[in-house]
């Protein structure tokens, strides 16, 4: 496991959301890289703990937990249809438009972008920039 700089920018419908600038982790894990950092409910209400599993350039998992629950977003390009949680199933329509990454476990960047709908009408559109810097092992 090695420690790294993160920065991540999020645009929400255009806005900028979070502008992100923290220390985290990056470590290789079966057939990806994993980046894993704590910030200030980074993705969601919920989500202060975050961890990205980059499985590949067209899937790409996250968590974000608060220690009493998580939410689960499995990207892959295209339509994904559901959002796991751990204390309920949320019926939510995830579109990913782009994902791009270069990550290794030397650092690299992640681009995401991806529209969400919940009862088929649309509730924004996100794009996270993610850039990871190693700065020791």
């Amino acid at each position: 496991m090695k420690t790294a700089i993160i920065r991540m920018d999020t645009t929400r419908d255009g806005k900028p959301f979070s502008d992100l600038f923290t220390y985290g982790t990056i470590r290789r894990e079966r057939d990806g890289y994993v980046v894993e950092f704590d910030g200030e409910q980074i993705l969601s209400e919920i989500g202060d703990h975050v961890q990205f599993y980059i499985k590949g350039k067209n899937h790409v998992r996250v968590r974000a937990d608060n220690g009493d629950d998580s939410v689960l977003f499995d990207f892959r390009k295209g339509p994904c249809v559901e959002c796991l949680s751990d204390n309920r199933m949320m019926n939510v329509h995830v579109t990913t438009r782009e994902i791009s990454s270069s990550m290794s476990e030397n650092g690299g960047e992640l681009n995401l972008k991806y529209t969400m709908a919940f009862h088929h009408m649309l509730s924004s559109e996100t794009d996270i920039h993610l850039v990871a810097e190693v700065v020791s092992e």
